[in-house]
């Protein structure tokens, strides 16, 4: 009987589980869209935005507004741009994590706390990505040999992306995708619940 409440919860968690990743992911996909074709869709990309119309005007106002209000915008769009591509890949995790924690009283709070992680983690990744391109762009036009090949950049990126499909780094993050049960194990320890599960 216990095997069958058993069996019961994961098909009862499967029904909601999938759809609302779905949605999640929909809803992020869609809100990139309409921020696209809104008169915000600049603030996806990197031009010089905070100089003119609105941005400008909060740039002016927030102490070191210049910096602060495109770090945290960049950062939000590419918290979008994450839920909307790598939210899916992460569900294996998630239903790991739901199953190991489901006889426990403060099971939610502890999946909210493990999905705020993995978003603060690529908030964080975004922005780092936001700080080196501005370091770029601070850097380029004091060289004249970098302002004139630009391409340089870009092909060091791609060069850094390529290397890195053959590295070893790449498999290490591929097996502790593959198999979260492990990486579960490896980091879930029974005193500090709530610090463990973020």
């Amino acid at each position: 009987m216990a095997a069958a409440a058993s069996r019961g919860g994961a098909i009862s968690t499967r029904r909601w589980f999938v759809p609302v990743a779905g949605t999640l992911t929909g809803s992020a996909w869609l809100a990139l869209w309409l921020w696209e074709q809104s008169p915000y869709g600049r603030y996806l990309d990197h031009p010089r935005w905070t100089e003119i119309g609105f941005a400008a005007a909060i740039c002016r106002v927030l102490p070191a507004g210049d910096i602060a209000l495109p770090v945290v915008l960049y950062a939000g769009g590419w918290l979008l741009m994450t839920a909307a591509m790598m939210l899916p890949t992460a569900l294996p995790l998630f239903r790991r994590f739901d199953t190991l924690v489901r006889p426990r009283a403060d099971r939610r709070r502890l999946i909210t706390l493990l999905i705020a992680g993995y978003l603060l983690v690529w908030a964080g990744f975004g922005v780092a990505a936001h700080l080196l391109d501005a370091a770029l762009h601070a850097v380029v036009p004091q060289s004249e040999w970098l302002t004139l090949n630009g391409w340089a950049i870009g092909v060091a990126v791609l060069a850094g992306a390529g290397l890195f499909q053959f590295s070893r780094l790449k498999y290490h993050c591929l097996d502790k995708c593959r198999t979260p049960y492990g990486f579960i194990v490896q980091h879930w320890h029974g005193p500090r619940p709530m610090r463990s599960a973020l």
